[in-house]
């Protein structure tokens, strides 16, 4: 179900919801689930060095590969991003690791994913 709209979603819209609330969700904030999330939200504010970026991207792993089981990321980048203010874009991209909706298992998968401004 779209977070939004409350209609139906599948395939990619559904797996990149999955994605975007996982990374999205402050690791506390969840009522129903206190260990949902990742630090994501705390990291797009500081400094875009490589250093911070590297954490970033090591969040945004973290929580796929815990709360989206049938997605595994194999590359994770900044694009089209401001990051001077601290506005992001990721591409995450993956493999399917089981059928979803009309994606096969293995099936190669590219997302873009906005992290906006915090």
């Amino acid at each position: 179900m779209n977070a939004n709209t409350g209609k139906k979603i599948s395939g990619i819209d559904l797996l990149q919801q999955q994605i975007s609330k996982a990374i999205l969700t402050p690791i506390g904030s969840s009522v129903l689930n206190r260990e949902l999330g990742s630090y994501t939200t705390e990291l797009i504010d500081h400094s875009g060095n490589q250093e911070n970026r590297l954490k970033l991207y090591s969040s945004c792993v973290d929580a796929i590969l815990r709360w989206v089981p049938l997605f595994v990321p194999t590359r994770i980048q900044t694009i089209d991003s401001d990051i001077a203010n601290g506005e992001f874009n990721i591409r995450i991209s993956g493999i399917a690791t089981a059928n979803i909706d009309n994606i096969a298992s293995g099936a190669s998968i590219n997302l873009t994913i906005p992290l906006g401004a915090i």
